[in-house]
């Protein structure tokens, strides 16, 4: 049920000019970036096309294989001609980060039969401001006084210990029904992170993010989903990663709760070993190149906030060394984190 463009090798090809005029074709998925909007791919439905899967972000190579190793499992079991499940599939499988996830977007039926559009929205989302410069397809938008101040320094060595809890996300994510408002949901989410056993002092409200459904022609928006995320600080600096030290509530229009979450026990700095880091300028000259190469897409990336923060390992490391980065927020909703010793992307 998944088909792709074909770069011509093939013995066949599907494009956006044809994919809507064939009963076989079910399911169309794009491992490319800004692909699905509303209002673009609303003529393909009406034969045989259940959904239009892809992105409204710009997304890594990483992130896509993490999806596509994910999405075959997710899929295995359902029905070619469940639209609804196979939305809430693509839309759990993205999880390559639990703080940049959230770019999937997806066209289809709802459990209902109604043709609608996913997409998710960030409340806190940052506007781009004046360009103070560029590298590579990076535009850096960041207040010139908060850029100015990363500059060089040392930091102490910060690591942690293995002693974790942690929770995995599970099941998928409901799609269909919008029945509570913000103040319900985040009631929820605080309640589940109480019965989790809360969370250390040093960690605060980060984000909380919508995932909205949408009639087809934009219309009629309503919000299915509220996820919440919290990061660590550590004496002031931002304890952040793809998949580490971090906890997340998402919380559905009828209640259901995900909860996933990397907590660490203890965070200690070694006072006799520093750590010497650029300037951010510095690091996002020497690292423009590879990020080029690494995020998919052809339109230019805007760096709407930086921060130096120390990067979390993942749940699954073995090594638990925090490594000072600059962490770029990207249109306000996503980071890329730069390793501030010696400028190479974090992956």
């Amino acid at each position: 049920g998944v088909l792709r463009p074909s770069d011509g090798s093939d013995t066949w090809s599907v494009s956006e000019y044809t994919i809507g005029s064939s009963p076989s074709v079910k399911h169309f998925i794009f491992a490319s970036c800004l692909t699905v909007s509303s209002g673009y791919w609303d003529w393909c439905f009406g034969k045989g096309l259940r959904t239009v899967l892809g992105y409204r972000e710009s997304v890594s190579n990483a992130e896509c294989w993490h999806m596509a190793k994910n999405l075959p499992a997710r899929i295995a079991y359902k029905s070619i001609e469940d639209s609804a499940g196979h939305i809430k599939a693509w839309l759990s499988c993205n999880d390559y980060s639990y703080t940049t996830d959230y770019k999937a977007t997806a066209m289809g039926y709802n459990s209902y039969g109604s043709l609608k559009f996913w997409n998710w929205l960030d409340r806190d989302a940052a506007r781009n401001g004046e360009c103070l410069f560029r590298s590579g397809n990076l535009d850096v938008c960041v207040p010139e006084s908060k850029f100015s101040g990363m500059i060089e320094r040392s930091m102490p060595v910060l690591y942690g210990i293995s002693d974790q809890r942690s929770v995995a996300p599970a099941g998928e994510l409901k799609i269909d029904f919008a029945g509570l408002d913000l103040r319900q949901a985040s009631a929820l989410a605080y309640e589940t992170i109480e019965r989790s056993g809360g969370l250390p002092g040093d960690y605060t409200a980060l984000t909380v993010r919508e995932l909205r459904m949408e009639d087809i022609n934009g219309d009629a928006a309503e919000t299915v989903c509220y996820s919440f995320l919290w990061e660590r600080n550590y004496l002031g600096t931002p304890v952040s990663g793809y998949r580490g030290d971090i906890a997340r509530v998402t919380v559905s229009g009828d209640g259901d709760v995900q909860h996933c979450e990397v907590i660490r026990r203890n965070l200690s700095a070694d006072g006799s070993s520093r750590e010497s880091i650029m300037t951010a300028a510095e690091a996002i000259s020497l690292a423009s190149a590879e990020i080029g190469n690494e995020i998919r897409g052809t339109d230019r990336l805007a760096v709407t906030d930086i921060d130096l923060v120390y990067y979390s390992p993942d749940e699954a490391a073995t090594s638990i060394r925090y490594i000072p980065a600059y962490r770029l927020t990207i249109s306000g909703s996503w980071f890329i984190f730069i390793d501030a010793a010696n400028g190479r992307l974090i992956r």
